[in-house]
């Protein structure tokens, strides 16, 4: 299970602002939602929120760290779809935020390597 302190804390957040969205039911709604949530939910999820925070070093780290831990196909997925949203950036934003060009295909590369026999 992919579950570190703060990243649960996020995904409760997350969860909570849902349930609250989504029903006026209070705490066992919220709760229901994030037990719901799949890994590939969770990772999608806190993906979106690091890109979307400018934090793609970071986000990168989490990639890495979860697909060492689960070689499953959706993960590969998720990963190419992380690096092509990082590739919609333009160069400075990219460059403002720690991250240059070439570091998305070589992370890319190096991602893939992770799911070769």
């Amino acid at each position: 299970m992919f579950r570190n302190d703060w990243i649960l804390d996020m995904v409760e957040s997350f969860g909570k602002n849902l349930g609250k969205a989504i029903t006026d039911e209070k705490d066992d709604s919220e709760r229901n939602v994030i037990e719901n949530l799949s890994d590939k939910d969770i990772l999608l999820i806190i993906l979106k929120k690091m890109i979307s925070d400018k934090k793609y070093n970071e986000a990168e780290n989490i990639l890495f760290d979860f697909a060492k831990r689960n070689k499953e196909n959706y993960v590969l997925e998720i990963g190419e779809w992380f690096y092509n949203e990082l590739s919609l950036k333009d160069d400075d934003e990219l460059m403002e935020n720690n991250f240059l060009r070439y570091e998305i295909e070589q992370g890319l590369g190096d991602f893939k390597k992770i799911f070769e026999l």
